[in-house]
């Protein structure tokens, strides 16, 4: 929350979600002790403790561009929206990258747990 003028402003805040939309990926995630020929249990955590620690850098990257190119905005009000949008964008381009790493470490020979995986992205908007 930032304030603004002695008010508080709510700020949005962007999120992915990555999830494997079948009946058994939860069981496959979670049951190491279940044998797989190809892929392996925790195929979502894995690349999600791989990756984590190189989100800051890349939100960085992403907002660092976005603001350059708000020098060609005229408003405030633009500036926000096209660095909301912006921020929302380079948040679903990272899940893509650790949900292509999950899909590559599910396991192949449960019918369609690969092909089941998706991101979806948006905004919350509230105070704090």
């Amino acid at each position: 929350m930032q304030i603004s003028r002695g008010y508080a402003v709510p700020m949005p805040t962007a999120r992915a979600r990555i999830s494997f939309n079948t009946p058994y990926a939860a069981i496959q995630h979670e049951r190491v002790d279940f044998q797989h020929d190809v892929g392996k249990a925790k195929y979502l955590e894995g690349p999600l403790k791989q990756f984590a620690p190189l989100l800051e850098e890349f939100l960085a990257v992403r907002m660092r561009a976005s603001l350059a190119k708000a020098g060609a905005l005229q408003s405030a009000a633009s500036i926000a929206r096209m660095m909301e949008r912006d921020l929302e964008n380079a948040i679903g381009e990272f899940a893509e990258i650790v949900l292509g790493q999950a899909i590559s470490e599910a396991p192949l020979e449960e019918g369609t747990l690969r092909a089941s995986g998706e991101v979806e992205t948006g905004m919350v908007r509230g105070v704090g």
